[in-house]
């Protein structure tokens, strides 16, 4: 299975294991945001018993897909303009859903 299927698959919970310097990370999928017409991006977070030196517990970090299918692979978004952008759109889809389950 690929990295875009468990990212794209609904009923999918498990945490995701990356590896940052040969030590296993076990991040949690905060959301999946398609970005542009062909971009992916994700935003993770480091698991309660994982954590990443520097990153705070409830902060999240956003990822792009690289590639396709079985060769795809999550690099951390360097660029801090285009990742804030991505996480206005998170912020965005958020209140969107607020507004849509307020509506029921």
């Amino acid at each position: 299975m690929s990295i875009i299927d468990i990212l794209l698959d609904e009923n999918n919970f498990e945490e995701i294991a990356m590896f940052c310097n040969d030590k296993p990370i076990k991040m949690r999928q905060i959301a999946v945001i398609p970005h542009g017409e062909n971009d992916l991006y994700c935003i993770l977070q480091a698991s309660e018993d994982t954590p990443i030196p520097g990153v705070g517990s409830q902060e999240g970090i956003v990822f792009k897909v690289k590639g396709e299918d079985e060769g795809a692979e999550l690099v951390v978004e360097e660029n801090m303009k285009r990742a804030k952008q991505i996480y206005k759109v998170y912020l965005t889809l958020l209140k969107q859903a607020g507004r849509d389950n307020n509506e029921d």
